[in-house]
This record gives C-alpha cells, sequence and structure tokens, in this order.
C-alpha cells in the first residue's frame, strides 16, 4: 500500500484528499530454478537440501520461488507448521549463497519445539568452510582475553561423524572422491579453536561485524585440511565448523576476523575467482529434541574442494 506516493503500513492514518495505491501480485506457480531433494523424512521433520543461489524462503511474495515452496508443494502439511506461511515451516534458515540441509517442520509443535531447541542451543549443526589463509597457524596471534580458546580433542558435537568416518559421512563428505585425492598432499591437523567472539550490526546494511557490545556469538572450528602456501603465499584450509550459537553470518564474520576468510565471500572478503560462497551445511541432529531424530547429511556439492586442488 502507497499514501501519496510513499510506502505505507496498514496502520496508516490517510488524511482527507490523499491519494492510496494498492499494487497486487498474482500468486501463481512459476518453474522453480531447482529441483527439490529430499534428504529425509520422518513424521515431525522434512531435510531438505538447499542449492546455492536459492533462498530458504522468500520474505516478499513478489520474490521468486525459494526452497519453502518446493517443500510446501509436496508436503503441503509444512505450511501451517511456522507461524508465517511464507517459511513452509523452516525451524531455521540459510544464506542464499550458502548450501545444504535445511528442517522443515510438519506440524505447529514440531516447529515450536525446534524453535525453543535453536534457542536453547540443543540443536547440532556442522559446517565445512573452505578458507583462504593469509598467514600460518596458530590463528589468530594475539586475540581479546576470553575471546579465543584452544580446542581439546572431542569438544565437537559431531566429532564422531569426522573421527568414525563412516561409510554414510564419507559419501556426504566426499561424494565424488575430490577429497580422497588430495590426502597425499595436504596435511591433514587435528587442533582446533573455540571462538567466543560478539557480533553487532555492521556499517553497512546486512552486514554484522565484531563488537565488543555485540550479541555473544560462539563458533568451534576444526582443521581438516591445510594445503601448502601458493606462489602468493596464501594456502587453503577446510575446516568444520560448529555454530553453537546461530547469529547472522556468525561463521562468515568469525572467520574473516581470523584471518581465514570463506573462498567466494564478497560481503567480508575479496571473492577473487570463487563463483560461489564456499560455506556448506553438512549435518543437522535434532536428537536432543526429538529422540527419534537422527543426524541428516547433506553430499558436498560438486566443485567444492576445487579451490584446495587448484591452489
Amino acid at each position: 500500500m502507497f499514501v501519496a506516493g510513499d510506502r505505507a503500513p496498514p496502520s496508516r492514518r490517510v488524511a482527507f484528499g490523499e491519494s492510496i495505491e494498492f499494487q497486487w501480485y498474482e500468486r501463481r506457480l512459476e518453474r522453480s530454478p531447482a529441483e527439490l531433494v529430499v534428504l529425509a523424512t520422518t513424521p515431525r521433520f522434512v531435510y531438505a537440501h538447499k542449492p546455492p543461489g536459492l533462498h530458504t524462503h522468500r520474505l516478499q511474495p513478489n520474490q521468486p520461488l525459494a526452497l519453502a515452496d518446493l517443500v510446501v508443494q509436496r508436503f503441503p502439511e509444512c505450511r501451517a507448521a511456522s507461524s508465517d506461511p511464507r517459511e513452509g515451516g523452516a525451524i531455521h534458515r540459510l544464506d542464499g549463497e550458502t548450501s545444504g540441509v535445511v528442517a522443515f517442520a510438519r506440524s505447529r509443535s514440531s516447529w515450536e519445539r525446534a524453535r525453543a531447541g535453536f534457542e536453547a542451543q540443543r540443536v547440532g549443526k556442522l559446517y565445512l568452510g573452505l578458507c583462504r589463509a593469509r598467514r600460518s597457524p596458530p590463528w589468530p596471534p594475539e586475540t581479546p582475553r576470553g575471546w579465543g580458546y584452544s580446542l581439546t580433542p572431542g569438544a565437537l558435537v559431531h566429532e564422531r561423524l569426522l573421527d568414525e568416518a563412516s561409510a554414510e559421512t564419507r559419501a556426504a563428505l566426499d561424494p565424488r572422491g575430490e577429497l580422497t585425492s588430495l590426502r597425499g598432499e595436504a596435511p591433514f591437523v587435528g587442533e582446533g579453536l573455540e571462538l567466543r567472539v560478539p557480533l553487532g550490526q555492521g556499517s553497512r546494511r546486512g552486514e554484522v561485524a565484531i563488537r565488543p557490545d555485540g550479541r555473544p556469538s560462539r563458533s568451534l572450528l576444526r582443521p581438516l585440511v591445510i594445503t601448502r602456501p601458493s606462489s602468493t603465499g596464501d594456502s587453503r584450509v577446510l575446516l568444520a565448523i560448529e555454530l553453537v550459537t546461530g547469529q547472522r553470518h556468525q561463521a562468515r564474520a568469525h572467520l574473516a576476523w581470523l584471518g581465514l576468510p570463506l573462498e567466494g565471500d564478497a560481503v567480508y572478503a575479496d571473492a577473487g575467482d570463487s563463483e560461489r560462497l564456499h560455506l556448506h551445511a553438512l549435518a543437522i541432529d535434532l536428537s536432543a529434541i526429538f529422540k527419534a531424530e537422527r543426524e541428516v547429511l547433506a553430499p558436498v556439492p560438486e566443485g567444492f574442494y576445487a579451490p584446495l586442488r587448484d591452489g
């Protein structure tokens, strides 16, 4: 709705003589740029794979189809699960450029319990991040007191997933054998880092920044691969990332501050030659909230490991 040419909320009082304009959007079923890939279904949830470039759900009705629309087309009960039907029951959200697993509730009670679980930090979320290292470990060389700690073995909730490397995990981590072929050339390391770095509003719209007065934000990082420095002096680092809290752009902001910007991140670093953001939501685990749920994995997309090989 527009009043006197300006967008106005429904509560806007209209003066005598002011013009009112309404814009209507035709709701039509457009063709999606992506097909729905269902990773798992349970009586409570649908676990779907989100490709990079597809939003989790729409923010405006005239925006292109999002993952939530595809889920609702096949599982219509998800529409009524969330308080906002546009979310299609999504219990969390990934950035548009991030790929990986997203969980959608099939009932309001499941959605409410899952959302409460996120607030209570009871949901396991494991990401893979491919970063550019502009300096050698350890990272960072200095941090404000209480912002960085060494990560002890077993600290990650998903440590078992990484160490046991079951057939299912290997298939998700390395569906095309790209990572396995690098192991003879790239040293593997097990040391990790815990970041407790507060985040707040950045100087530009849509960005977050490291701020002492920001919201508490906790990330656990474990390097899996560190390549040898290239001719430019940069290395590539493959990290397992567990986000204990779930602030907007948390992984991206923490890693950029650490001197390990994500490959392809044009917001917090120079994207370089990468055409996509190399951040992938590998696994989600709701079993701490719902005993019958199991960890669900999303296979790493094709080309994700290419910068490790190309230098």
